[in-house]
């Protein structure tokens, strides 16, 4: 399991809504979205595809496409800036 620190922002520069739901192609929910548009996924893929909602519209979610060999790594953590 690796451990990513990702901070979400939106095309204009903005955090991605607190308590967003973070979901992986199956549905199951793997993490929400903090403050300043912070998620820490724990996952077990090199690359990964997840689901970030925040309502029912089309326009309530988007997809980050993570790429955890990738990212710098720091002991324990990997930190990223994930870009919609």
């Amino acid at each position: 399991v690796q451990r990513v620190v990702l901070t979400a922002r939106d095309k204009h520069g903005a955090a991605l809504p607190f308590g967003a739901q973070v979901s992986d192609a199956t549905g199951e929910i793997l993490a929400v979205v903090g403050q300043a548009g912070q998620v820490l996924l724990n996952t077990s893929q090199d690359k990964q595809t997840v689901l970030v909602r925040w309502g029912n519209n089309a326009t309530q979610q988007c997809q980050l496409h993570v790429d955890a060999q990738s990212i710098a790594h720091t002991p324990g953590i990997m930190r990223c800036l994930a870009l919609l």
